[in-house]
C-alpha cells in the first residue's frame, strides 16, 4: 500500500454521508472490504470514529475509539503494510496500532 495524497488546484466537492458538528475531523482513511466501505475518522479530540459508508449517499458511525484523549489526531494514518487489518494512529506525542475490525465483536 502506498498512500496517496491529494493535490492540484480544482477543489473536491460532494455532499456530505456523515457530519460530526461537534468534534472537528483532522485525518480520514478508507478501506473496502466484501463491498463494505469503513471509513476511520481522526479528530480534533483524539478520538478515532469508524463509520459504515453506504455507496456515497449515507454513513453510519458504529463505533469511537479514544486514541489519546485531548491530543489531536494527526493527519497521517496509515494502514500496515504487512497486515491491512491494523491501522496506524498517531496524535503529537503517540503512535497506536488500532484493529481495522474486532468481527466478533458485531455478530
Amino acid at each position: 500500500f502506498t498512500p496517496t495524497k491529494f493535490g492540484g488546484t480544482e477543489p473536491l466537492t460532494h455532499t456530505a454521508v456523515a457530519e460530526f458538528p461537534v468534534t472537528g475531523v483532522t485525518s480520514v482513511a478508507a478501506s473496502t472490504v466484501n463491498g463494505y466501505t469503513a471509513a476511520f475518522l481522526g479528530t480534533t479530540n483524539g478520538q478515532l470514529i469508524k463509520v459504515l459508508v453506504w455507496s456515497g449517499v449515507a454513513a453510519d458511525p458504529y463505533e469511537e475509539i479514544e486514541v489519546v484523549l485531548g491530543s489531536r489526531v494527526q493527519q497521517d494514518m496509515q494502514f500496515d503494510a504487512l497486515d491491512s487489518q491494523n491501522l496506524y494512529v498517531m496524535t503529537e506525542n503517540k503512535v497506536s496500532m488500532v484493529k481495522v475490525a474486532e468481527c466478533g465483536q458485531y455478530t
